[in-house]
C-alpha cells in the first residue's frame, strides 16, 4: 500500500487547515496522520486506488479552498508556476516517484507543480468563483492516471496541459 502526503507551507493557518483535513480524513475512517517539520506541515493517508486517490483530491481542494480564503493567490495561469513532474527518488534501493501533493501556496514558493498539485488548485479556484460543481477527478493514462477538472457544466479543463505538460 502506498502513501498519499498533502503538503504546505508551515504557517499558522495551515496548521489550523491541515488539523481541520485530518479530522475530517478521520472521521471518513481514514488512518491519516498528522505531520510537521521546520518549514511545513503534512497530512498523510493510506493509499490504496480509486477510492483513497479521490478522497484524497477532495482534501487538498478542500485545503485550497480555506486557504486561499484566508491568504488569495493569483489565478492558476497568472500565478507564474509551470507544470513539472514529479522528481525520482530512491526507496530501499529502487527508484520511484517522490510523490507529494502540493497545496496552492507550496506549488507557488517551489513555482511548479503536477497534476495532482495543479488539479485541486484549480478546482479549489474555481469553486471560489462560484462554480461549486468543480471536481479535480482522476482519469485513466499510460502513468496510471492523470489529474483534471470537471466544471460544472461538465466540460473538462487540464491545467497540467496549460502549464506546459507535454501532450504527446
Amino acid at each position: 500500500m502506498g502513501r498519499l502526503t498533502i503538503t504546505a507551507p508551515r504557517t499558522a493557518s495551515d496548521v489550523t487547515i491541515g488539523r481541520g483535513i485530518w479530522k475530517w480524513l478521520r472521521e471518513r475512517k481514514v488512518r491519516a496522520e498528522l505531520e510537521y517539520d521546520g518549514g511545513h506541515v503534512r497530512v498523510a493517508m493510506p493509499f490504496d486506488g480509486q477510492k483513497s486517490l479521490g478522497v484524497g483530491l477532495d482534501a487538498l481542494t478542500a485545503w485550497n479552498m480555506a486557504a486561499l480564503k484566508e491568504r488569495p493567490l493569483s489565478g492558476i495561469y497568472q500565478a507564474g508556476v509551470r507544470y513539472a513532474r514529479e522528481p525520482m527518488c530512491r526507496l530501499n534501493g529502487s527508484e520511484r516517484l517522490c510523490e507529494e501533493w502540493l497545496t496552492a501556496h507550496e506549488v507557488v514558493e517551489r513555482g511548479q507543480g503536477d497534476c495532482d498539485d495543479l488539479g485541486p488548485w484549480l478546482a479549489a479556484q474555481l469553486r471560489l468563483q462560484g462554480d461549486r460543481a468543480a471536481q479535480a477527478f482522476a482519469k485513466p493514462s499510460a502513468a496510471g492516471w492523470h489529474i483534471v477538472v470537471r466544471r460544472g457544466d461538465g466540460s473538462i479543463e487540464d491545467p497540467s496541459a496549460k502549464l506546459g505538460m507535454p501532450t504527446s
